[in-house]
């Protein structure tokens, strides 16, 4: 194996991995989708893009759309 997607994890999850691959303790590569969380998504949207040789972090926000817009775009 050498790359994990992680789905929906926490701000202390992604620090973690980032820690232990800094000290060489973790040495696979890791896509990470911050979960939906305003609070977690907040934060790495202030932190900006977090990308190492080993970590990718990115964030989704979630957005609701009327199902009438929906329709009238059609």
């Amino acid at each position: 194996m050498t790359i994990v997607n992680d789905a929906c994890v926490d701000r202390s999850t992604i620090e973690l991995i980032n820690r232990l691959q800094r000290a060489g303790e973790l040495s696979i590569r890791d896509y990470a989708m911050v979960g939906n969380c305003t609070k977690e998504v907040d934060y790495f949207i202030e932190q900006g893009t977090v990308k190492t040789k080993l970590l990718n972090v990115r964030w989704v926000i979630d957005i609701k759309i009327p199902l009438s817009l929906l329709e009238e775009m059609r």
